[in-house]
């Protein structure tokens, strides 16, 4: 059983938030809530949130323990450019762009991988 979480158009560069979701892929998602909360920068806020979203999701929706479930894959992808503009010399403009995010979790439960590889 898979279970996903989404947040689209998260304030965090994709560069900075994929750092992060390395550490936590193929973990068993307690593990990577544990990890998580021990980095101190805001992508492991984000994603700790996340993964948290999908475990309830786990819980509440498919009936699963939150130790039977591991983090399949974590996508971090561009999200829009919140464009700002700065003042240069002579009454010009300078663009700059803000990167936002798409974070999404896949979960999926350990009874369900040990079956299809029997």
């Amino acid at each position: 059983m898979k279970v996903h979480a989404k947040v689209a158009d998260v304030r965090i560069s994709p560069r900075k938030a994929l750092r992060v979701a390395v550490l936590i892929r193929g973990k068993m998602a307690t593990d990577a809530l544990d990890i998580l909360s021990y980095l101190p920068n805001k992508p492991a806020r984000i994603l700790r949130k996340l993964v948290a979203s999908a475990l309830a999701n786990a819980m509440n929706n498919f009936d699963r323990s939150r130790e039977e479930m591991w983090v399949e894959r974590v996508d971090v992808g561009k999200g829009i450019h919140f464009r700002r503009v700065h003042p240069r010399a002579r009454g010009r403009a300078f663009l700059i762009k803000r990167p936002t995010s798409t974070l999404r979790v896949v979960l999926q439960s350990r009874e369900e991988t040990h079956g299809a590889e029997s």
